[in-house]
């Protein structure tokens, strides 16, 4: 069951402007890179999303946030399969959260302690408020740092400030598919290993694992292979483009040298074609 809540759009639309005057600057009103509520005429609400009696609210302060709140049981099926088969109580990295829609499925829908890695900080903004307005601030732990293979500070490179957007880049202006583009601006961040975050910050080995990155898997599997291998970790899910045949042989080559299987048999689990790639959600699960 799903329903739709209005709401003061006041603060989001403020918020819209703020982003294209910064990253406009003072010569420009708004940057085209940032959809402005006379260009977007979306009134911001909120999705509220009920499965098997346990509701969850989203913010969508645009449609596409709306568009990412109303679809998650369909958009990735084989993501929701995944997610349902976790054990309870466990811990889950969801590496590339942007609003938290898995974050919050599986923190409300099985109990799991998680962690929410988004760098993007108008997607930060969303995600935190998210968690908050389900009331899961003690399960949902949001880290506005970027996941790599080695300790640095470094720009995102972003294509946009539009709230719920994707395929920005931390370190360089290179897309999944290899080819340069020209951001829109930048933005400084922090990158930390999982390795780093488990040896010398503390942080638990998780149980599960989730990484959509838009082409940096590769930096997020070699700065995690030491925590890959402890058999804490049960299961890892990496978004991967089939038609990158090197990233695919690394992801699969080191996850099974670590005592993984790739698990083709998770229910509505396929491949999606884009124009410029086929995104498919490869499934690991420890032997």
């Amino acid at each position: 069951m799903t329903r739709d809540e209005k709401i003061d759009g006041s603060v989001w639309r403020g918020l819209r402007r703020t982003l294209g005057r910064l990253i406009a600057g003072p010569e420009a009103a708004v940057s085209p890179a940032v959809v402005s509520p006379a260009q977007d005429p979306f009134e911001p609400k909120r999705y509220r999303f009920a499965h098997n009696g346990v509701e969850i609210v989203f913010n969508c302060p645009n449609q596409l946030t709306y568009d990412r709140a109303s679809s998650v049981m369909t958009k990735e099926p084989g993501t929701i399969s995944w997610i349902e088969s976790f054990e309870e109580n466990a811990i889950f990295w969801d590496i590339g959260a942007n609003v938290g829609t898995f974050s919050l499925y599986a923190a409300a829908m099985r109990g799991c302690d998680v962690y929410a890695f988004e760098p993007v900080a108008h997607n930060f903004f969303v995600l935190q408020q998210n968690i908050m307005d389900n009331n899961l601030d003690h399960s949902v732990k949001a880290l506005s740092i970027a996941i790599d293979s080695v300790d640095k500070v470094a720009d995102l490179f972003m294509r946009d400030a539009v709230f719920g957007s994707a395929l920005h880049v931390f370190g360089d202006n290179v897309d999944y598919t290899g080819k340069h583009y020209k951001e829109s601006h930048r933005q400084g961040c922090l990158g930390v290993s999982i390795d780093t975050l488990c040896n010398q910050f503390g942080m638990t080995v998780p149980t599960y694992v989730k990484i959509d990155v838009d082409g940096l898997e590769q930096e997020v599997i070699s700065g995690g292979l030491s925590s890959f291998k402890n058999e804490r970790c049960r299961s890892v899910l990496v978004e991967l483009d089939l038609n990158d045949a090197d990233e695919v042989r690394f992801i699969k080559t080191n996850l099974e040298a670590l005592g993984f299987h790739h698990d083709e048999t998770v229910p509505g689990n396929a491949p999606r074609p884009h124009p410029e790639a086929i995104v498919y959600n490869m499934i690991f699960n420890r032997k």
